[in-house]
This record gives C-alpha cells, structure tokens and sequence, in this order.
C-alpha cells in the first residue's frame, strides 16, 4: 500500500478521523490554532 502523503506520529500534533463538516472545520480550526492536524479518510 502507498501513502500519498507519509507522516509519523511525531510530525503531527492532531489526527482527525473523518472529512464530513466537522472534521473539515476541526482542522481548520486546529491548523488557525497552530497546530500540525492531518485528516484521514477511508476510501
């Protein structure tokens, strides 16, 4: 399997699961904060 976009877990600050509206405004809301957020979905 590849990644497109590889990360450890020592590179991010947030992970969020899921790219509806809330986890869409959880990151920007994280990433407006400072932190390093990544959103992962399935398929």
């Amino acid at each position: 399997m590849t990644q497109k976009n590889p990360q450890t877990a020592d590179q991010i600050d947030l992970a969020i699961v899921g790219a509806g509206f809330a986890g869409l405004y959880m990151l920007f809301k994280a990433r407006k904060m400072g932190l390093r957020a990544q959103v992962f979905e399935a398929g």
